[in-house]
Parts: structure tokens; sequence; C-alpha cells
């Protein structure tokens, strides 16, 4: 009488397993990196934007001391490279998730690589499971279909959402 009870158990633990797999193999392919949002970045550029704004305004002895317009001028400049370098570097941001449970993250730095697993939402990455030295990080996934992959990581208490889709090959 107990084979007909473990087949059962046996039948439901496959097809949870049988469940779980077409979400990792719709993971399992290059994705591209298209939209890269830190709200916390964002603030701190509005910030010395608005800054900027009324720097010197109720001080006129800055005026004598430097230019201020031209060190406006300067920190704009240098706030439009910062965010150019940004759009580069996630233009050229790829993660490519393979069925052995290697992840390869292109960056604009070159190509790493590290051990993931798929858990419930989370993606776990582990470098210094597959390097013996590196770090761990874990993605949420809040969105994933054949065409799109959005991700959130928190790291050191900050949260980024990164959206990506597939690389036509």
């Amino acid at each position: 009488m107990r084979t007909p009870i473990i087949n059962i158990l046996g039948g439901v633990l496959l097809l949870l397993t049988a469940c779980s797999e077409p979400r990792k193999e719709m993971l399992c392919k290059k994705w591209r990196t298209v939209a890269l949002k830190n709200a916390k970045m964002e603030a701190q550029i509005q910030q010395t934007e608005a800054m900027l704004d009324t720097l010197g305004q109720q001080d006129p002895e800055l005026h004598q001391i430097l230019n201020v317009d031209s060190l406006k001028t300067q920190i704009r400049q240098e706030i439009a490279r910062s965010r150019q370098e940004q759009q580069l570097a996630m233009e050229n941001m790829f993660m490519d998730f393979r069925s052995n449970g290697v992840v390869y993250n292109t960056s604009i730095d070159g190509t790493d690589s590290a051990y993931y697993t798929l858990e419930e939402n989370d993606i776990k990455i582990d470098e210094a499971r597959l390097k013996g030295y590196g770090e761990t990080m874990t993605m949420t996934v809040l969105g994933i279909s054949s065409d799109t992959l959005s991700l959130r990581l928190i790291d050191f208490g900050d949260t980024s959402f990164i959206q990506l889709v597939p690389v036509v090959q």
C-alpha cells in the first residue's frame, strides 16, 4: 500500500520541478540592459542641479573669490559627462545565463562569470563558489517573459531597477 503514496509524492515533486523549469528556460539566454534606474543617484544629481541654481545668489563675496558662472558651467558639464558615461555603460551591459548554472556578466570593463541559482523570485549570483573568491549578490525578478527581464538589485542599501531584453543573434 505504500507504493502508491510514494508514486503520488514522486509525481507531485516532478510536477513542482517541471513548473519551475520554464522560468529557468526563459532566463537562459543572453540579455542586454535597456534601462537602469537608481532613485538615490538621480536624487543626488537633482540636488546638485538645484544647488547650482542658487549658488552665489545669497553670497556676493563668493563672486569676488571665484568665478561662480564658470564653476556652475564646469559642474553642469561634469553632470552631463557622468550621464553620458552611465548611458554608455548601460548600453554595454549584458547578462548571459547558461543552463549549466553559470552567468557571464559583460560590461565596458570586460566579462566576468559566476554561478547562479534561481530561488523563488530571486537570482542568487555567487562568484566565490565559482572562483574561490569574489562577491555574492541577490537580484529579485520583478518580471520575466520571453522578451523582457525586470530585476531589482539592492546593493549596500542602494536600490537599482534593471530592464533587459534578449540579444537577437
